[in-house]
């Protein structure tokens, strides 16, 4: 019995939902190992999406990152007029209030390790109720002049769906 003669090529660039495909020189056929197909946007959680912009735009995130930190430093220093925006909000004033503290304490305390760890970036920012106000957050951050056109687009296709 001969031994059949497969190559395994990674076809990252061309296809970037596959990890790895195993080619059969002698007929010709591809045979799927270890494949991972990438899930629709709207199966996706929210944490997955902001892995997938954090990979595409790492210096847009560096600009949001700083445009989140002096929201939540307004939100808690303007409490008054975070109380007359707050129906903006999806959450009542001194709950946003309270979330704007636990995303400014997080960001202080972790610091520029966000821009080093994507995981990091994800699971304190983008889990949990504080998820709320960093997502409102992002948002408005992809109306604002600041943020590029391209960068908004995509937190408009991957968050708003």
């Amino acid at each position: 019995m001969q031994k059949r003669n497969l190559i395994t090529k990674g076809l990252n660039l061309l296809y970037p939902c596959f990890f790895k495909l195993l080619f059969n020189v002698n007929q010709g056929q591809i045979l799927s190992i270890n494949s991972k197909i990438m899930k629709p946007i709207h199966e996706m959680k929210l944490h997955q999406k902001i892995k997938i912009l954090y990979k595409l735009y790492p210096a847009s995130i560096v600009e949001f990152t700083d445009y989140l930190k002096a929201c939540a430093i307004e939100t808690i220093e303007d409490r008054e007029e975070a109380a007359e925006t707050s129906g903006k909000c999806v959450v009542q004033q001194d709950y946003c209030v309270l979330l704007a503290m636990k995303t400014f304490d997080r960001i202080k305390q972790y610091g520029e390790s966000f821009f080093y760890c994507r995981k990091l970036f994800t699971k304190q920012l983008f889990k949990g109720s504080i998820s709320l106000f960093t997502v409102h957050t992002l948002l408005r951050y992809a109306e604002t002049k600041y943020c590029s056109p391209k960068f908004a687009l995509a937190v408009k296709l991957f968050i708003e769906i």
